[in-house]
């Protein structure tokens, strides 16, 4: 059977997997969002939920996946004349496994790059460089990669091409070039700085800073060993070492600008992009013992199945066998890409789609990470007529919870629904934002609970035409 059938069959099965362990639905850091942004728009990164119309936030990146493996062992050939190694490599290695089982917008900009690359490498640079730049209209993490067509034949076409092709979508790089103070990552990537770009002093310290975060990356990640074999396959991968040597340069380029940028906001999963050109330098190097690299395969099984576990119980979920080494901090994970109780709030979106009356308002307390939109997002995609309104402690002005409370109370009564979780859930990891906490207790004694995670407060009426936040304003009820 062809070798490229067997690669891909095995990269989509492993994946297939993964994604089962981590159990179902829109899992992921903006899952349910670009799931929502097919329906609504207004999506900073216009190309993932375009496809996801298509295909399916979860389908689409476990193909996207299965490409990216596919890319990675067509680079392998052009740097290395290595085809298994760098394939299985990719098929098996955590971060990349990962991200593929997830229903973020990760694993389609890193298959847009790395195909575009591998096409750059066989010498089609105007196609290559196109695709490969064209990947951060789907998530500018691959952003770093683009130096890689420095390492192809027709370089000057390649970065001509992804040079107007990013001219084009420039919008997608405002929070690098234009970066807004307070906007979270989606407002600013400059994270370690406070939200505007470094002053030359302190260049040095974040960059010094970055080198500490890497160097306290988990075990699981990979990363010993994956950039370990990346510097013996610059050496032993026969000709073509200069091509390889500039791209285990611009790889740890990236992985250091990501860590620097980010500072302690960083994740493993930021990295996934920049250890595509590590992992196949990686199967480069283990040659003719290239099924060696399947042994990646146990920290990814770690990875998800720990993360899954703690996710199941979360979640209410069947739970899945769980392999306990290396040890994954699960919980950060998990914080990372969902939120206690998160499938309770998807049946909750869809009972209120088909209940409630046109124009009603729904008043959700704000979760932690604004996680309150795993609820709102595909809310508003199937009922637009809705009025939503992120109910939080600054909407009091001051006032004490109980006052607020009683507020919102008298608000609500005329019309509307107010969702927030109920006091001493099952929960190993937050639900509220921080901000939050106080406020939570006062509003508990409103809900009826909706399993055991989550309550609700319905009462029919017109409501009021302002909104919750505007219409409590900090004052009790006369």
């Amino acid at each position: 059977m062809n070798r490229w059938v067997l690669l891909g069959g095995l990269a989509l099965a492993l994946r297939v997997l993964a994604a089962w362990w981590l159990g179902p639905g829109p899992l992921g850091p903006d899952g349910p969002g670009a799931e929502a942004a097919a329906v609504l728009g207004g999506h900073p990164y216009p190309l993932h939920p375009a496809l996801i119309g298509l295909f399916g936030a979860r389908p689409l990146s476990l193909v996207a996946g299965t490409l990216t493996v596919l890319g990675c062992a067509a680079l392998g050939l052009r740097w290395g004349d290595r085809f298994w190694g760098p394939g299985l490599a990719a098929a098996a290695a955590p971060l990349l496994v990962y991200t593929s089982a997830l229903a973020g917008g990760d694993a389609l900009a890193m298959a847009l790059a790395t195909v575009g690359l591998a096409l750059a490498a066989s010498g089609r640079g105007l196609v290559g460089g196109f695709l490969a730049a064209a990947s951060v209209w789907a998530k500018p993490i691959t952003l770093p990669l683009l130096p890689l067509l420095l390492v192809t034949p027709s370089a000057g076409l390649s970065l001509v091409s992804a040079g107007a092709t990013l001219a084009v979508g420039h919008e997608v790089l405002a929070p690098l070039l234009a970066p807004r103070a307070g906007g979270g990552l989606l407002g600013s990537w400059w994270a370690s700085s406070g939200g505007l770009p470094p002053s030359v002093g302190q260049i040095r310290d974040l960059v010094l800073h970055a080198v500490g975060v890497l160097w306290d990356l988990p075990l699981w990640c990979g990363h010993p060993v994956i950039g370990g074999l990346a510097a013996v396959g610059v050496v032993l991968g026969g000709a073509g070492r200069g091509r390889r040597a500039l791209a285990l340069v611009v790889a740890m380029g990236a992985t250091l600008a990501a860590a620097t940028l980010l500072g302690d906001l960083l994740r493993p999963r930021y990295l996934g992009a920049a250890s595509v050109p590590l992992t196949v330098l990686a199967g480069i190097a283990l040659g003719r013992i290239a099924p060696a690299a399947l042994v990646l395969a146990l920290p990814t099984a770690a990875l998800v199945s720990q993360v899954g576990a703690l996710r199941a119980t979360e979640e209410d979920l069947p739970l899945r066998p769980v392999l306990g080494w290396p040890p994954v901090a699960a919980e950060a994970e998990f914080r990372d890409i969902g939120v206690c109780g998160a499938t309770t709030l998807r049946t909750l979106a869809e009972e209120l789609a088909e209940e409630l009356p046109r124009g009603s308002e729904v008043v959700v307390l704000r979760l932690r990470d604004g996680r309150q939109n795993d609820l709102l997002w595909p809310l508003q995609a199937a009922r637009p007529d809705l009025r939503t309104t992120v109910f939080h402690a600054g909407c009091c002005l001051g006032a004490a919870p109980g006052v607020c409370a009683a507020a919102l109370r008298f608000h609500l009564d005329l019309g509307g629904t107010l969702v927030a979780p109920l006091a001493d859930t099952p929960c190993q990891t937050e639900q509220v934002d921080p901000g939050e906490a106080a406020l939570l207790p006062a509003l508990v004694p409103l809900l009826e609970p909706q399993g055991t995670r989550y309550g609700i407060r319905r009462a029919e009426g017109k409501g009021r035409k302002v909104g919750a936040c505007e219409g409590v304003g900090g004052r009790p009820p006369r």
